[in-house]
């Protein structure tokens, strides 16, 4: 979400991806959020031109498969799945453990 502030007026800008806020008139910070691993999946596929049939055949997995993932309807992909799609990509898989 965007979310834009002053003295004079708030509003609030939808995105899946940044928040901004404006703190005055003149100075605006931006706050990113991480995408999750399927909005990642998704931005690289269409990045790189591929449609998700293509995707799942370079990856060897159905395109249902890929069409529930990037969805939201397939929330917990398995690791050797996520390393067949990041090498359909040319990408690799990074696992971050946080506190």
């Amino acid at each position: 979400m965007w979310t834009a502030s002053s003295r004079m007026c708030s509003r609030t800008f939808e995105s899946k991806t940044s928040t901004l806020t404006a703190l005055s008139h003149d100075i605006y910070f931006w706050y990113m959020s991480t995408p999750t691993p399927t909005e990642q999946i998704r931005q690289m596929r269409l990045r790189r031109g591929l449609t998700q049939a293509e995707l799942a055949r370079r990856a060897g997995l159905s395109w249902i498969y890929i069409a529930k993932l990037e969805g939201g309807d397939r929330l917990s992909p398995s690791l050797p799945a996520l390393e067949r799609i990041a090498k359909a990509l040319g990408a690799k898989v990074r696992i971050k453990l946080t506190a």
